[in-house]
């Protein structure tokens, strides 16, 4: 909620301390029949434009709608870098997260594929060895994904790219450890 507003206060009742009060005559107006019963004074046809004292009172300087860092040229947009940067342009750190996230995503999604194929060749030492070179290339490439996605959230705006990267590089990250674990795990029993 919004604090309640004041109404202002005319300049005539103003109370300045550097000029002396206002005389009578430029006290508010009230309806004639709450008047009390004044002598008739003559009334121009248009009165007079009244000047008001200046008012000496600290203002605060007015700032810009936009933060100093972003001062802008003549004939420059007052926000250049919004359009890019909603687009994901401006967030090349967190662009290269996402490309790495996903070439690592679809490299592993095509092993998990390629898997059954080499199960049923009956060469399981090479399908064993070449699971373990895809999920210790698949764990890099996530781990490195996630740490630049991590970098491009703290650094840049722009933060869609990044956050899909480190969403993908997280998840995935946990599942490939919980799959060694859990694979450490019944090797015992």
């Amino acid at each position: 909620m919004s604090e309640p507003q004041q109404p202002p206060v005319p300049p005539s009742e103003q109370v300045s301390p550097a000029l002396p009060p206002a005389p009578p005559a430029a006290a508010p107006q009230q309806h004639p029949a709450a008047q009390p019963a004044q002598p008739a004074q003559p009334v121009a046809a248009h009165p007079a434009p009244q000047s008001y004292p200046a008012q000496h009172q600290p203002q605060a300087a007015p700032q810009p709608p936009y933060p100093p860092t972003m001062q802008q040229s003549p004939g420059q947009q007052p926000y250049p870098s919004y359009a890019r940067d909603r687009a994901g342009g401006g967030n090349s750190l967190g662009r290269v997260a996402f490309i790495v996230a996903a070439i690592t995503l679809a490299v592993e999604l095509l092993s998990i594929l390629m898997w059954p194929i080499l199960y049923r060749t009956g060469e399981m030492e090479v399908a064993d060895v070449l699971n373990t070179a895809v999920r210790l290339l698949t764990f890099a490439g996530f781990a490195a994904a996630l740490v630049l996605g991590i970098v491009a959230l703290r650094r840049e705006r722009a933060n869609l790219l990044a956050g899909i990267a480190v969403g993908i590089a997280g998840a995935a990250v946990l599942g490939i450890v919980f799959g060694w674990i859990s694979g450490l795990f019944y090797s015992f029993i």
